[in-house]
């Protein structure tokens, strides 16, 4: 796992001309061209010393990271954005035992509802092209809803995994009335198991890494297995994210169905 600084998009006019100059010679990968000028857009791992060379030109002109001060309110001329992210590699997969799925952020369908029978309803008229003609594997809204193609059905159902269900996806037209699939029909995965409350995590200081991995004891789910897919408890009483053994991951990851993956910390 690295992790990434990620300082958001800066302008000349949010840091002055000449340091906005420093840093793109510095940097030259990270300059973008922005519909009123150039931006620097700089995700830069932490062990790369360009990173500690940054912190010092933006501590020298004067500047601050937003999210270090407390309380925030908005962001002041004096401050500038940073964050934190972990980006996992195939090692940290392989080594999880349990992981979060998620599609790709551009598969994705923005405009669903449930029917009162609970299924999943997407609205035609705002469908993501990328998640309707080329995903395997797409979410509705958030992430809570993952979206697969009858041949991944099939494919997943090969493998004899354990505790996933398929459930039926209607498509609307304009006028909420049921319409055929394009490109054919598409199915909510979804499990018929619900796993105990994770360990609850402490509140995240600003400077820690994105995003904060979800905790289980492995008791609570060695109490569970076998399982190779189920939700996530959530105190609403909704169904929460899916967890997926390293079994499911391994498959998906030979079939080439495309994910993002989250491990989860197992504690013992």
């Amino acid at each position: 796992m690295k992790i990434i600084a990620d300082f958001s998009d800066i302008a000349p006019s949010e840091c002055g001309a000449e340091l906005f100059d420093r840093l793109a010679v510095l940097l030259p990968e990270f300059v973008v061209a922005g519909s009123r000028g150039p931006l620097l857009r700089m995700r830069i791992p932490i062990e790369d010393p360009r990173y500690v060379i940054v912190r010092e030109l933006f501590r020298q002109a004067g500047f601050t990271p937003w999210q270090e001060r407390e309380p925030k309110g908005a962001r002041r001329p004096n401050e500038y954005f940073l964050a934190f992210l972990k980006r996992y590699e195939p090692d940290d997969y392989e080594a999880s035992e349990f992981l979060m799925p998620s599609p790709p952020t551009d598969a994705r369908f923005p405009g669903y509802k449930h029917d009162a029978a609970g299924l999943l309803c997407i609205e035609s008229e705002s469908t993501n092209r990328t998640a309707l003609s080329a995903a395997m594997a797409a979410k509705a809204g958030g992430v809570n809803e993952l979206i697969v193609t009858s041949p991944v059905r099939a494919t997943l159902e090969t493998a004899r995994l354990a505790r996933l269900v398929f459930r039926p996806i209607t498509f609307l037209d304009r006028d909420e009335k049921p319409i055929s699939w394009p490109g054919g029909q598409r199915w909510e995965l979804t499990s018929d198991l619900t796993l105990p409350s994770a360990i609850p995590n402490p509140p995240r200081k600003w400077d820690e890494p994105r995003p904060q991995v979800a905790r289980y004891l492995r008791s609570a789910l060695q109490r569970l297995l076998p399982f190779d897919l189920a939700h996530a408890f959530e105190q609403s009483g909704k169904r929460g994210r899916l967890v997926a053994s390293r079994h499911f991951y391994q498959f998906c990851t030979s079939q080439n169905i495309q994910m993002d993956w989250i491990p989860i910390q197992i504690e013992d």
